[in-house]
């Protein structure tokens, strides 16, 4: 391998570097959750899973409510940051901890990385990352001493939120999921993408949901990537069970979490949190 390197001094080289830059990466990861402050990462099976924590209470105090996001599949590339700043936007206006958390094999700005894989931004809903995710927020709902939790998830995110209620009945209290393929198979078939393989669907995992838990599903109108009957759909299975559930199709917002779609979703955990306070 040196020899290759050498004899092939430019992109040989850059090879190299590459290649002695992963288990680089990887140790830092685990190196973050070896502190055990459950702040900036936490430990679900075997992964350590990356997070940005806002407005973390005393150690001690109990809070009311904890609030954290799963992102989308940022499948254009880059880091998968743009949910941190809603969260710090929620935590100041909710008065709230918040936590944005980062997917498995997805990293931040900062460089940070979850650990495990994204299988190159396609098809990662697996049981292995919704497992690695929900047993991270069973964690850090004991670490924040939370009375309740509500998750929020965005598209891919989304999905994988859906997956981690039914999973992990009675862990989370509120699920907010924007711009859902809430039916992975219909989702891609409709949308003429080729089909997932390895991804968990909500619609298929709901006969373990807790009948407490509030599903609530917010899709634009102008959404062309998850349409709203993916949501229409889903919220009306879950009512046929007996759980509360609501769809909420906001006029003119598309699939992109900007503001147009942020409002509804905060203002839906804002009131929650009004309620349990």
């Amino acid at each position: 391998m040196i020899v290759g390197c050498l004899e092939r001094a430019g992109a040989a080289i850059i090879g190299c570097i590459l290649l002695i830059g992963l288990p680089i990466a990887n140790s830092q990861a685990q190196s973050l959750c070896d502190k055990d402050d459950l702040t900036s990462a936490v430990m679900g099976n075997k992964l350590c899973i990356v997070v940005e924590t806002f407005n973390a209470k005393p150690t001690g105090e109990v809070t009311p409510v904890l609030a954290i996001m799963l992102h989308g599949d940022v499948s254009r590339g880059g880091p998968a940051s743009y949910h941190v700043a809603r969260m710090q936007q929620l935590a100041e206006g909710a008065n709230i901890p918040t936590v944005a958390m980062i997917r498995p094999g997805y990293e931040i700005r900062s460089g940070r990385k979850s650990e495990g894989t994204h299988y190159k931004r396609r098809d990662s809903y697996t049981q292995a990352n919704n497992r690695a995710l929900g047993a991270a927020i069973k964690k850090l709902k004991t670490f924040h001493k939370a009375r309740k939790v509500v998750l929020i998830g965005h598209s891919g995110g989304a999905a994988m939120a859906g997956v981690i209620i039914d999973t992990y009945p009675g862990l989370i209290d509120k699920a907010v999921l924007a711009s859902c393929p809430c039916d992975i198979k219909a989702w891609r078939r409709n949308s003429g993408y080729s089909p997932f393989i390895r991804s968990q669907s909500p619609s298929m995992h709901i006969r373990n949901i807790e009948r407490s838990t509030q599903v609530v599903a917010i899709t634009g109108s102008e959404d062309r990537n998850t349409t709203p009957n993916l949501a229409i759909d889903y919220v009306w299975q879950l009512k046929a069970r007996g759980i509360q559930a609501e769809a909420i199709i906001v006029k003119g917002a598309s699939h992109s979490f900007n503001a147009r779609l942020w409002h509804p979703v905060f203002r839906e955990v804002t009131r929650f949190v009004e309620q349990h306070r």
